[in-house]
């Protein structure tokens, strides 16, 4: 189940739920610390739900091109978040043992994070490689990167 549901069902049950508690467990509560109470969760709701519908994840990743041509080893890819809130993320990238992706997932907030590409030329195809590196979020964000390399 979506994650904002279940923070806006739990947020909006729970006020619902306590008096059937109390009058089970026979508590006795004044009606003033009932106004309280209900006070409490209405304004924890409303924050809870204006937190969820507004936050906007925006992910963007730069380069758009990692040209490595033929000498390169070592490339770097910016990854930053253009909304509000962290977004999580993970790059899918080819199984083959000459490349790595360092980190390969992280969490970006305001700030940006740094990827370093490395690519192992001893084992590199002699023909033009050229593939994309996916950054997945887990909100459903998806970008690539063209990655082109020659042998």
């Amino acid at each position: 189940m979506n994650e904002k549901l279940l923070a806006l069902l739990a947020t909006l049950l729970i006020p619902m739920l306590l008096p059937l508690l109390i009058r089970k467990y026979g508590l006795k509560v004044p009606p003033r610390k009932w106004a309280v109470w209900y006070a409490f969760w209405i304004v924890l709701a409303s924050l809870v739900v204006y937190q969820i519908f507004t936050i906007k994840h925006e992910l963007l990743v730069e380069p758009e091109v990692l040209d490595f041509g033929g000498e390169e080893t070592e490339l770097e890819m910016i990854i930053t978040n253009n909304g509000s809130g962290v977004i999580r993320w993970e790059i899918q990238s080819p199984a083959v043992g000459w490349i790595s992706v360092v980190p390969d997932s992280g969490a970006v907030g305001s700030e940006k994070d740094i990827v370093l590409v490395t690519v192992n030329r001893s084992g590199i195809p002699p023909e033009p490689v050229n593939f994309k590196l996916n950054v997945v979020g887990r909100a459903g964000e998806n970008e690539s990167v063209m990655v082109r390399i020659i042998g």
